[in-house]
């Protein structure tokens, strides 16, 4: 059987079912979108358009309009048709008389029909109450029928061309018209029959058109009007042209009151009917051919009911007065990248419910409710003004849907085909071997591995480690099977296992992960009791681990012979022979980059007195302090060493001239000039130094330390607390004892 959660929220690689189910889903959003674009979906989503705008609810008419209809009673009682000069003025008198606001003549008057022509040009000419003529427009299917030349001149006239979609029904209007006079040349705005006469009822409410900062709107009332576009809504690359709106039909034919010829002339009709509406006259009897079809018509059946041109004329003045007056929203459309971003999230959503679902039966239960929203929010959505596509995002919906659960079920057939195939290999191997499906769940163990456990195939088949083993246990298994998921390799790893008995053994467990042509994964598991290994190996880490602390012992005692060997015991100063060393260094490195350098010889004046003074331990007090004195007023790069009792020398590599060592020399007399306190006593010595330079004195190390010896006597003998350098000798200079 299908169980449906064996696949659900899996962390997989590129190559694996999760980007499937992504391609999958892009793969149909895209073909939506493309099918879309070519215009393939546009019947489907015209006839879902047209199933919501009969299912909303419209408002109830506002006795605004009233038609006057001319049927086959109609004709026969004026003997002909079109009615002739005198019984259309007889109307229009009749109609004056009862004070509309305006009447529209939805009847084309381009040639006079005698009698009476006169006294329809006076009524055209002088009638208080606004007469408004229609034309047809000249388009690619027909030629035009021009207006009654009396009311052209006072430009009292509006076309009542129609927009018919290609399967013949009426959903948009046209409000203004664009056309080249083959004369003039010029080009020429025209409105529409219904759109001039909404605005007459408008101005009387002193409501006038007026332009807003889009140049694309308009203002009428409380009415904001924008055209369509080719891709509005579920149209796709229709012919936009002019200034076109989306039809918000107020029901089926009859909607719009209707009053008779005959009974208007014949005193039938209340003037109260009449007065302060919109009076339209036009046709409304099959014979004269003048219908169309809406989406109230429902065409397509046996039962197709047409609406004459007059009702479509009197629904638009009706839709566009209760918009300028009472504020309804026009049917609007988003743009279209909106429109592709909403079907993109609709089809991602019917793949989510799918993949989200533990079972088919929640799958189904998801989708009915992920549908059943989108027809609610779109026919919602309507009823507030707004055209959002449902067929797309339905499709979407369905073929995510359906798509992953095709893949599903190939996915659990093939997991099943693996799954015994599994089991017949394992059988025949004598390590402890197991098989776990996505969900870590094991599909396949062999008799090994069920003795290693002490569990039987029944006991595990089926299951995850938290179901048969303690807690910290199967923590420990889910997190290195989620490890070896992971790093999609093998991984091997070693953790402890107690055994039916109770011992703890140590395990070492490779796992590796596979997958078959379906895209199921599976973690194949081999185990290996390594408990000995383990002992042996621990007790190997401990001898290299006494070794180690062994050979740190011997390297610690070696740093330490190092250090003395290198340094005086009671300063901590380098000694002679390291000094010898560093200086041979320096020289070397002074000759290559021509640097100089300088040897400084220092004497302390003074130091017997206080060690014959205050004793031999105040006296190593006074060494240890005064070497302090000269190494804090040294560089670091510089090297001071103690040559024996009282005497030292320093060591300035790389100097740029003789007088750094100069101004070195006296910071170090100062220096070890400063009062002292040993032993609870103070006390004072001096410094006198000698100095020599590298490579004006000497070039090689027992030359500079020779001059520098003697500039050192040279500076004692000019009364101490000195400094000298060799170079300002005589040439043989007196030599003075050593205190």
């Amino acid at each position: 059987m299908w169980q449906w959660g064996q696949w659900r929220n899996q962390r997989l690689p590129w190559q694996t079912r999760q980007v499937a189910d992504v391609l999958l889903v892009a793969a149909v959003a895209g073909g939506l979108l493309l099918a879309r674009s070519w215009g393939w979906l546009q019947q489907a989503e015209l006839v879902a358009y047209d199933w919501l705008i009969r299912a909303r609810s419209t408002p109830p008419l506002r006795d605004r309009v009233v038609i006057v209809g001319v049927d086959e009673p109609d004709i026969q009682f004026l003997k002909v048709w079109p009615a002739r000069d005198r019984d259309l003025a007889k109307l229009l008198e009749t109609l004056v008389a009862a004070r509309p606001v305006a009447i529209g003549l939805d009847i084309y008057r381009d040639l006079p029909l005698p009698p009476g022509q006169e006294r329809l040009e006076e009524i055209f000419q002088n009638s208080p109450v606004p007469i408004v003529g229609i034309r047809l427009m000249p388009d690619s299917e027909k030629k035009g029928i021009l207006p009654a030349a009396s009311l052209a001149r006072y430009q009292q006239i509006g076309f009542n061309n129609i927009i018919i979609d290609p399967d013949r029904l009426v959903r948009r209007h046209i409000l203004y018209w664009w056309h080249t006079d083959p004369k003039t040349r010029q080009r020429q705005m025209h409105q529409s029959f219904a759109f001039v006469l909404a605005q007459l009822y408008l101005q009387q409410r002193q409501v006038t058109l007026t332009k807003t900062e889009d140049p694309k709107q308009l203002q009428l009332g409380r009415l904001r009007l924008s055209p369509i576009d080719p891709n509005s809504g579920g149209y796709q690359g229709i012919d936009a042209g002019g200034y076109q709106i989306l039809a918000d039909w107020r029901g089926p034919s009859r909607t719009v009151p209707v009053v008779w010829w005959r009974d208007v002339v014949q005193g039938k009709v209340s003037p109260a009917q009449l007065s302060g509406r919109i009076v339209v006259i036009g046709a409304m009897t099959e014979s004269l051919k003048d219908y169309a079809y809406t989406p109230y018509s429902n065409q397509g059946r046996d039962s197709a009911q047409p609406i004459f041109g007059v009702e479509l004329q009197a629904q638009a003045i009706e839709q566009l007065l209760e918009s300028a007056i009472e504020g309804r929203p026009p049917i609007r459309t988003w743009p279209d990248w909106v429109e592709q971003v909403w079907i993109l999230l609709w089809t991602a959503a019917g793949a989510i419910a799918v993949k989200r679902s533990r079972s088919m039966g929640q799958a189904a239960f998801h989708l009915a409710l992920a549908l059943l929203g989108i027809g609610s929010f779109t026919s919602l959505s309507l009823g507030w003004g707004w055209w959002i596509p449902i067929v797309p995002v339905a499709m979407g919906t369905l073929a995510s849907a359906g798509g992953l659960w095709l893949l599903a079920f190939q996915r659990q057939q093939e997991q099943t085909r693996s799954t015994l195939f599994f089991q017949q290999v394992l059988a025949a191997i004598p390590e402890p071997l197991f098989v776990k499906d996505q969900n870590r769940r094991w599909i396949a163990v062999n008799p090994a591995f069920c003795n290693f456990t002490g569990l039987t195939t029944t006991d595990l088949l089926g299951k995850r480690a938290e179901d048969v083993f303690s807690p910290e246990l199967a923590a420990a298994l889910t997190a290195e099977d989620q490890r070896a998921i992971d790093q999609l390799g093998p991984a091997e790893t070693q953790f402890a296992w107690p055994d039916p008995f109770g011992r703890e053994r140590m395990v070492s467990t490779k796992r590796t992960l596979h997958r078959d042509r379906a895209g199921n994964q599976f973690l194949v598991g081999v185990m290996r009791d390594i408990t000995e290994q383990c002992r042996a190996e621990a007790e190997l880490r401990r001898t290299a681990a006494e070794l180690r602390d062994y050979t740190q012992q011997l390297e610690l005692a070696h740093d330490v012979l190092q250090y003395q060997a290198r340094h005086d015991g009671l300063t901590g100063l380098v000694n002679r022979k390291y000094f010898y060393e560093r200086l041979d260094v320096a020289l070397q490195q002074a000759r290559q980059d021509r640097f100089m350098s300088a040897v400084l010889y220092l004497d302390l004046d003074g130091f017997k007195a206080v060690n014959d003074t205050l004793g031999h331990r105040a006296g190593d007090l006074l060494l240890i302090e005064c070497a302090q004195r000269l190494t804090q007023n040294l560089r670091g790069s510089d090297t001071i060493a103690r040559f024996g009792g009282d005497e030292f020398v320093a060591l300035l590599p790389a100097i740029p001239q003789g007088d750094v060592a100069a101004r070195v020399a006296e910071k170090l007399l100062a220096a070890v000039s400063k009062p002292y306190r040993v032993e609870g006593c103070d006390c004072q010595i001096t410094v006198s130094i000698g100095v020599a330079l590298f490579p004006d004195d000497a070039e090689t190390a027992d030359q500079l330390i020779e001059y520098a010896d003697s500039a050192m006597f040279a500076a004692k003998g000019m009364g101490k607390n000195a400094f000298c350098l060799y170079g300002e000798l005589p040439a043989e200079p007196n030599r003075v004892l050593r205190e």
